[in-house]
């Protein structure tokens, strides 16, 4: 899959708000499909990590 290109695509969710939106997103990741891989990228190129993960 190749990197999408959004520059001006802003995120405004709290960060926590944004990582469990996050974690969701990856829980659903299959039944998803593209857009659901596409959201994934985007809140991960915002910087935004699940709770689970350290860093957060």
């Amino acid at each position: 899959m190749t990197e999408p290109d959004y520059p001006d695509i802003q995120i405004g969710l709290q960060s926590g708000q944004a990582a469990i939106l996050l974690e969701r997103l990856e829980t659903l990741r299959s039944e998803l499909g593209v857009i659901g891989e596409e959201l994934i990228m985007l809140l991960r190129g915002a910087g935004v990590t699940p709770p689970s993960e350290p860093g957060q």
